[in-house]
């Protein structure tokens, strides 16, 4: 029988995605995985953004980040609220979204259940390039970080990301 570390040292391709269009191949510069079962995102060098279904091997939608290169991506899945008594008093509303970081220090808000339509776009979130992004989970927040020494927690509106505060570290 075969360790954990065995296994890992064993591994075996289960699928290669080629890029749709390789004599225009543009790098991957970032990963993420959906809270949405066989989901993941993929960034690109161009600003490209890809979201694959990797048991069906498809990709699902693709959007285009306006200013530099997809350098972070996170994955907050919303619920509709609903009249249900076993629904966590903590459970957020809105639909599905896709954040985005860049390297020119912008961050944009996609809404997956709308075919990755653009719902808000933050130009200048920071001095540099995003180098880190993430929702929090269970709470309405953005946390965006950089090489500009800030690390800057958003809320989120019904649409969009409103309150910004700056921590320096």
């Amino acid at each position: 029988m075969l360790t954990p570390v065995q296994e890992l040292t064993r591994s075996t391709l289960i699928h290669s995605y080629p890029h749709p269009n390789p004599t225009a191949a543009s790098a991957v510069t970032a990963l993420a995985q959906s809270p949405a079962v066989d989901v993941i995102g993929v960034g690109y060098a161009d600003g490209t953004i890809r979201v694959y279904d990797i048991k069906q091997a498809e990709m699902v939608m693709q959007m285009k980040m306006d200013e530099g290169g997809v350098t972070q991506l996170s994955f907050r899945m919303g619920a509709s609220r609903r009249r249900n008594a076993e629904l966590p008093a903590d459970q957020l509303d809105g639909p599905p979204i896709l954040a985005s970081g860049s390297t020119a220090g912008t961050f944009a808000v996609w809404d997956l259940s709308k075919g990755g339509r653009l719902i808000h776009v933050q130009r200048g979130a920071h001095e540099q390039a995003v180098s880190g992004l993430q929702f929090v989970q269970g709470q309405p927040l953005l946390v965006t970080s950089s090489g500009d020494n800030n690390i800057k927690v958003r809320t989120l509106g019904p649409i969009d990301l409103c309150l910004t505060t700056a921590m320096a570290v």
